[in-house]
């Protein structure tokens, strides 16, 4: 995973071969823009210096890797990833749709899929891994208003319309 790393582009800069920068739409001047210049996004200052939230960078390939390992116990162990993809007991004895990380949906079509989403000023991710399936859909984008094509791409890999 030599594409993967953190970035604090304002705190260090530096020079990075192909690197997406995110942009946003500003409807005021009808252009797209980094979120350096709109004000509504100025958190990008502010939190650039954060590890984790908004700066591990990465490639599609990377995290498919990265998926892919989490397949075998290379990274963790099958019990543990079985509690990772569970949903949280709560002190009421009711269960949430949520695990270690991962938000857990039971789907009549796709089997059990957990699924993560992010987002930053410029940028929106989403890796949905169909676990009954072993199918996985990762979607990184760095334009934060478009259309999100994770149903779409579903709709392919089942061959449904």
């Amino acid at each position: 995973m030599k594409r993967t790393f953190v970035f604090n582009r304002r705190l260090h800069p530096r020079k990075i071969d192909n690197y997406a920068f995110g942009y946003i739409y500003s409807k005021y001047l009808g252009k797209y823009l980094l979120p350096d210049s709109i004000e509504k996004a100025k958190v990008v200052y502010w939190l650039d210096g954060v590890v984790g939230d908004g700066t591990v960078n990465l490639t599609v390939l990377n995290l498919l890797k990265w998926d892919r390992a989490l397949y075998t116990n290379k990274l963790i162990s099958k019990t543990d990833m079985q509690q990772v993809f569970s949903p949280a007991k709560l002190d009421d004895g009711s269960f949430t749709k949520y695990g270690f990380g991962w938000k857990i949906e039971q789907h009549t079509d796709y089997g059990k899929v957990v699924r993560h989403s992010g987002g930053w000023p410029g940028y929106k991710s989403d890796i949905e891994r169909h676990t009954d399936n072993d199918k996985t859909i990762i979607v990184l984008q760095n334009h934060y208003d478009a259309a999100e094509p994770t149903r779409s791409i579903r709709s392919i890999l089942y061959n449904q319309p």
